[in-house]
């Protein structure tokens, strides 16, 4: 029950998000942004749930491509921050090197 209540606050958050967007403003990229301010706005788009996972997840970017690392608890949060990122117009692109708990980064090479 409390994924599905997570869910329906993530989807309003998220058309919330966009009629703010329709009514105010374009979502068009802002030119000559650096890439520690878009990193900071990702941050802003990721964190806004209280229930995001604030602590255990960088933001970097670079030349507009941003960089998410850390671990999140399911595998949907991976493609939830994931496409929150890409929707933040200047970003070209996203690395998602986030993972799970006990589970290797995509960054690690396993010895063996």
């Amino acid at each position: 029950m409390a994924s599905l209540d997570r869910l329906l606050r993530r989807a309003t958050s998220f058309v919330a998000g966009k009629a703010e967007a329709i009514r105010y403003g374009t979502s068009e990229p802002k030119a000559g942004m650096d890439d520690v301010t878009l990193a900071r706005k990702v941050e802003s788009v990721l964190f806004r749930d209280a229930e995001s996972p604030k602590g255990e997840v960088d933001i970097s970017a670079v030349d507009g491509i941003v960089e998410l690392r850390g671990k999140v608890k399911r595998p949907e949060d991976v493609r939830w921050l994931e496409e929150q990122a890409r929707s933040v117009p200047e970003v070209r692109s996203v690395r998602n090197l986030l993972h799970q708990p006990k589970t290797l980064s995509s960054t690690r090479v396993a010895s063996g």
